[in-house]
Order: C-alpha cells, then sequence, then structure tokens
C-alpha cells in the first residue's frame, strides 16, 4: 500500500509540479543512478521532472511525442530497476573497483 501511494504521489508531483527540486523526493545516488543509466549527463540542479523522465524509460516507457504521461505503474518499474542501480553503485563505491 505505502509503495502505490508513493508512486501516485510521484506521478502527481511530477504533473503538478515538475519544476520542484528532485532532491525533495530523490536522494544524490539516486539521481546519478537515473542519469548513468540512460548514459546522459545529469544536470547540476535537476527538477522532479528531469529525473522522472529518465526513471520511467526503466519502466518501458518510450516518451514519443503522441504518448499520454506515464502511470503510476510505469514509474514503478522505472523505480524498481533504479533501486537496483543504486544498490549495485553503492555496492561497487564501499568494495572499490578492483
Amino acid at each position: 500500500m505505502m509503495v502505490a501511494w508513493c508512486t501516485a504521489y510521484l506521478e502527481r508531483t511530477g504533473r503538478t509540479c515538475p519544476d520542484f527540486d528532485a532532491t525533495l523526493y530523490f536522494d544524490q545516488d539516486e539521481i546519478e543512478a537515473a542519469y548513468l543509466l540512460r548514459e546522459k549527463p545529469a544536470p547540476p540542479k535537476a527538477t522532479v521532472d528531469q529525473v522522472l523522465s529518465q526513471i520511467v524509460c526503466f519502466g518501458g516507457f518510450l516518451a514519443r511525442k503522441r504518448h499520454w504521461d506515464p502511470c503510476a505503474e510505469i514509474i514503478w518499474l522505472g523505480l524498481k530497476g533504479l533501486q537496483v542501480a543504486v544498490k549495485n553503485m553503492r555496492t561497487v563505491r564501499r568494495f572499490g573497483q578492483g
């Protein structure tokens, strides 16, 4: 129930307040991982909409011109992939790269 509420909250925030600072909803590792997985440089001050647009692509959203905004299920699938990437980043950082 809590996961469903959080993803629906992120969906609403991304639509109604897209210019909010992303660090209000994501920690720095999550923002960094979202951009690393998409092989794009992270902006110095990412917004919620910018980070969500990276995350929903992990959930299967194609971001074409005529597609609707991603639903909570797509955000949830993207967040699952993001959490795996964040865990891997933290493990590599903790144990080193070699």
